[in-house]
């Protein structure tokens, strides 16, 4: 989602940001396949930030090899039990 920030003082400079929706902002740190992102996820999920149905319907969207599309549905998998 693109989202334009105002010039800051007298810049002329413009810019945007483009930023991640926050389940595909989840599956791209699951994609890192850091245990510590793994983590950020549990919480987002426990806390109701992101919806794990969401991330699962998504994960074969992701470019990753297979392999790892696999390893992330199956550990989302277990997240709902």
């Amino acid at each position: 989602m693109p989202l334009a920030i105002p010039p800051r003082g007298k810049s002329r400079m413009r810019v945007v940001a483009f930023c991640l929706e926050r389940h595909d902002l989840i599956l791209s740190k699951l994609a890192a396949n850091r245990e510590r992102d793994w983590e950020f996820a549990k919480d987002a999920i426990a806390a109701g930030l992101v919806d794990l149905e969401i991330l699962e319907d998504r994960v074969d969207s992701l470019p990753v090899p297979p392999q790892l599309q696999d390893l992330i549905a199956r550990s989302l998998a277990a997240m709902r039990r």
